[in-house]
């Protein structure tokens, strides 16, 4: 009974899991799907057409095609506090996968989650006509003050990383547990070497 309960309520679609909000004992049966590589600061900084804090205000999720299958997807208005790299807004709608429609939710392992009313610093690229956090969640650093000081902290959901092989450093291992100040110099300063 529970596998038919299981195979009626849940679907695994490319890496997410649904689930009906009638059955919430299946979330104990969640497996990570989602495997990214880890990024360098550089590949963050140069696929990315703006870098930016930004503090979600409100958000909407919807049914949608993405590449070729039908997904829900949660659309936050966000506001630009500081521009760090990039193109300037004063707000923008950024796009994730995943969300809760009627009593269909969706998880997508590695993507970036917005809280409302959390800053964070972003790095946004373009997915046709939408703007989207680059890397997904690796492209997310919400930020936390204790002491007076602002510092980066990781992504809820990073899914699983891995490494490329050979001696480099991720973005993550350069920015999560930073001052601000020392990460938003440090991409400054990968924007222009990319310029160069």
């Amino acid at each position: 009974m529970r596998a038919w309960l299981f195979g009626a309520c849940a679907l695994a679609l490319s890496g997410a899991f649904m689930v009906d909000v009638a059955c919430p004992d299946l979330y104990e049966n969640e497996a990570e799907a989602s495997v990214s590589i880890n990024l360098t600061l550089d590949e963050l900084v140069a696929s990315s057409q703006t870098v930016a804090v930004v503090e979600p205000l409100e958000r909407s999720s919807r049914w949608e095609k993405v590449g070729d299958s039908k997904r829900i997807v949660t659309y936050t208005k966000v506001v630009v506090h500081d521009l760090v790299t990039g193109e300037k807004r004063d707000e923008v709608w950024v796009r994730t996968l995943g969300g809760k429609v009627g009593k269909v939710g969706q998880h997508v392992s590695g993507e970036a989650t917005f809280t409302l009313g959390e800053r964070s610093l972003v790095f946004l690229s373009k997915a046709g006509e939408a703007t989207v956090v680059t890397g997904m969640a690796q492209g997310h650093y919400p930020l936390e003050e204790k002491d007076g000081v602002v510092r980066l902290k990781s992504s809820p959901d990073t899914g699983k990383l891995v490494d490329k092989r050979g001696p480099r450093e991720s973005a993550r291992e350069k920015l999560i547990g930073k001052k601000l100040t020392d990460a938003t110099e440090s991409i400054r300063n990968a924007a222009k070497a990319l310029k160069k």
